[in-house]
C-alpha cells in the first residue's frame, strides 16, 4: 500500500482467484422464486479486471466525488492501460497531489477541466505550468454497506 494525497493505492497481487457462489439475478422489488439458487460460481477478478498488470485499487479519502456515488471510505478499480475519454472519472496526479475527478476535454480553446461530483468544490483547470499526469480510470467502485465491517487493508 502507498499514500498519496488523499487516495490510498493498493497493487493486485498474483494470487489464486477466488471463485464466490453467484445466486444470479435478485430481484429489488418484489420477491421472485428462487430458482437455479447458487448453481454457479464466479471470480470477482474476472469480473472488475480487465489487465492485471495495469489494474490497481485505490480507497477513497474525502467527500468531492460523492454525488457520483463515490463516497469517503469506498475502494475503486484503477485500470492504468484505458485511454482517458472526456466524462470519464480519473485518478490523477496534480502538482504531485493525487485526486479522483471527472475528466472534462474542451475543445475551443483546448483546455482539460478536473470536475468534483459535489458543488461545495470548484473545478479545478489544468494550466500548462500544471505537473499533470492521469494515472488510470476508475472502472469499478466497491461499497461498503455494513456497518458493522471494515475494510482489511
Amino acid at each position: 500500500m502507498r499514500k498519496k494525497g488523499n487516495i490510498e493505492f493498493f497493487r493486485i497481487a498474483d494470487l489464486d482467484r477466488t471463485l464466490l457462489p453467484f445466486v444470479g439475478d435478485i430481484v429489488a422489488g418484489f420477491p421472485s422464486p428462487a430458482e437455479d439458487y447458487m448453481d454457479k460460481v464466479i471470480s470477482l477478478d474476472s469480473q472488475l479486471i480487465n489487465d492485471k498488470n495495469a489494474t490497481i485499487i485505490g480507497k477513497i479519502n474525502g467527500l468531492s466525488m460523492v454525488d457520483a456515488n463515490l463516497d469517503d471510505g469506498d475502494l475503486v478499480v484503477i485500470d492504468r492501460s484505458m485511454k482517458p475519454k472526456d466524462g470519464d472519472i480519473v485518478i490523477c496526479r496534480l502538482n504531485s497531489e493525487f485526486t479522483c475527478k471527472q475528466i472534462q476535454i474542451l475543445d475551443e480553446p483546448r483546455r482539460v477541466l478536473l470536475v468534483p461530483a459535489n458543488k461545495k468544490f470548484k473545478s479545478i483547470e489544468i494550466e500548462s505550468e500544471d505537473d499533470f499526469i492521469i494515472e488510470g480510470v476508475v472502472t469499478y467502485v466497491i461499497k461498503k454497506v455494513s456497518a458493522t465491517k471494515k475494510w482489511n487493508l
